[in-house]
């Protein structure tokens, strides 16, 4: 295996870990609106 598709292998790893914490970090917002907007609903 030579040195460039080692890089492009790990370049790849890279992209798709970045992907996935955007996604965490997007559901996890999505929760925090929606905890808010329950909690909003529940105090009038």
């Amino acid at each position: 295996m030579d040195i460039n598709n080692y890089l492009n292998l790990n370049n790849g790893g890279t992209d798709f870990i970045l992907k996935l914490l955007k996604d965490y970090q997007k559901v996890i917002d999505e929760n925090k609106i929606l905890k808010n907007t329950l909690e909003n609903s529940t105090k009038t």
